[in-house]
Parts: structure tokens; C-alpha cells; sequence
């Protein structure tokens, strides 16, 4: 509260001490409603006042509240509606979400200027249902059958071709018809080989000739968004095979996955920069 508006209290409480037991003194410090009551005459604020006033206006004394986006094009074109020269964007790594202050403090250093920091907006950068799922997967160990429908059902995330460093993964219809080609040999004694320079695994029944065993293939590739409308990104999809009881179990394990997530979270962050034109802090704000 500023000096004019302690001294208006003190002259008001002062005035109003030579009259004690007369009737409540109302007046206004700074447009607040304020009566002296009790004995004492201490000065009390009349919120009902304050809020019946508040309710008759035009409008509210400001802006403030928090919006939530579903997409960064919603975020950015909200914050430059709303933006002034002392907004600022919050980029949260940990929680992976833009937070805007569209009424922060001005810059400088001078403390008594400031803003109140509570009109916000903010994106909660959603990952994608792919992303979630192949998410799960990791470390999850598969029986054929399971392993072969999984394939199946998640056919269209696949990518074949060259991955960011160059390797050659196979095609999408080549992983599945390995998969498929596997429920054949659920008969008889398997073991399970791995070429020692390209780590490629290959599943071979005792009761066949070698030349019959199935190759199966280090990775595969899969080009999935990270975050809900977002770019697609490559993951590269490790598999692990595993022989237990003459039975074959797969492990999928997507690759570097905390990684990417950040990555991407990284061109969020840059993308936002760009279209909203203010400074972008990493971190959450105060209070």
C-alpha cells in the first residue's frame, strides 16, 4: 500500500477517534471503500463493496486468469493477442510446457516497477497416442503370436530406408512378414543366434536345416509424432530375442526415447520463440 494511502488510513483513524460510539464513518483510500468500526475505530475494508462494485462495471479492474492450449498454433496466436513489452514465455522441461506471462514484470532495476504476473496462458505439449504407445512397449516381452499382431495392428508407424546416422532399416512389409513367418516354427527346439558384426538375430528349429531358419533383423525403424499434431520423428525400434522352454519371446526397446522427447520439446520451444516474438526462459515462473 503506497505512503498517501497509509497517511489517508492514519488522518481518517485519528479524525474518528474524538467520536467514539457515534455512528460508523465510511470513506475511500485509493477508491477503496473503507469504514471505522469498534471501539478503537480501526479502519475495515468493505469487500461486499468493493465486490458490488466490481459486478455494476464495465469490466474487470484487469486482466487475469490461465488459459490452457491443445496446440502450439492455439498458444502462440492467444499470446499474440494478448502479448505487451513486458511479456515473457517459460519453457518448462521437466513438466514439457510453454507457460506465457502476458502481464510480467518490466524489465530493469527498479524493484517498486512491477506487474502481477497473472494472466498466463499455457501448452501443455500432449504427446501423441503413437508415442504413448510405442512408449509402453519398452521392455514388454512378447510371445510370437503377440509379437507377429503387434506388428500387425502398427503397421503404418513403420519406415524403412535410412535412418539419421545411415543405417539401413528394413521395409515395414519385411518386418512383418517376419513376424508372420515366425508362428510357423512353434513346433520343436529352437535357438536363437546372433551375428556378431551386424548383431542381427536369427531363430533356428533344431529339427530343420539352418538354411530354414528365420533372420531377424537388429531394429527397425518407426516415424511417429512426438506431440499431438507435431512432425514426425524417427525412432529406431531395437529387438531382443529371447529362447525360454523352446519358446521365442521378443522384447522391443525403442531407442533413446528421452532423448527425442526433449528434442522435440527443443523445436516446441523455438517454434513458439519465433511466432510469438518475446524472450523464452527455461524453467517455471514465480508463485
Amino acid at each position: 500500500m503506497s505512503e498517501s494511502c497509509n497517511n489517508q488510513i492514519e488522518s481518517a483513524v485519528i479524525a474518528g477517534a474524538t467520536s467514539v460510539g457515534a455512528e460508523p464513518r465510511r470513506f475511500e483510500v485509493e477508491g477503496v471503500p473503507m469504514m471505522l468500526v469498534d471501539q478503537d475505530q480501526s479502519a475495515k475494508v468493505l469487500e461486499k463493496a468493493i465486490e458490488i462494485a466490481d459486478q455494476r462495471a464495465p469490466g474487470p479492474r484487469r486482466r487475469k486468469g490461465t488459459s490452457r492450449h491443445a496446440e502450439l498454433d492455439s498458444f502462440c496466436e492467444y499470446v499474440n493477442r494478448f502479448k505487451c513489452d513486458d511479456s515473457v514465455v517459460w519453457a518448462d522441461v521437466e513438466a514439457m510446457q510453454l507457460c506465457a506471462q502476458l502481464n510480467y514484470h518490466p524489465g530493469g532495476p527498479e524493484a517498486a516497477k512491477t506487474g502481477w504476473g497473472d494472466h498466463r496462458a499455457i501448452y501443455l505439449c500432449p504427446t501423441s497416442p503413437q508415442w504413448d504407445k510405442w512408449s509402453e512397449t519398452h521392455g514388454s516381452m512378447r510371445n510370437q503370436a503377440n509379437f507377429a499382431e503387434f506388428i500387425d495392428e502398427n503397421l503404418h508407424d513403420l519406415a524403412g530406408g535410412k535412418g539419421a546416422d545411415g543405417t539401413e532399416y528394413p521395409e515395414p512389409m519385411t518386418v512383418l512378414e517376419m513376424a508372420r513367418k515366425l508362428q510357423v516354427h512353434t513346433k520343436g527346439t529352437h535357438k536363437c543366434t546372433i551375428h556378431p558384426t551386424t548383431g542381427d538375430h536369427e531363430l533356428v528349429n533344431t529339427q530343420e536345416t539352418e538354411s530354414n531358419s528365420t533372420p531377424i533383423p537388429r531394429a527397425f525403424q518407426i516415424a511417429i509424432p512426438v506431440f499431438e499434431g507435431g512432425e514426425l520423428w524417427k525412432v529406431e525400434v531395437r529387438i531382443m530375442l529371447r529362447v525360454r522352454d523352446g519358446q521365442a519371446l521378443f522384447t522391443l526397446q525403442p531407442h533413446r526415447m528421452p532423448e527425442i522427447l526433449r528434442e522435440a520439446f527443443g523445436e516446441v520451444r523455438d517454434k513458439a520463440k519465433e511466432a510469438v516474438e518475446l524472450p523464452v526462459f527455461s524453467g517455471t515462473p514465480e508463485g
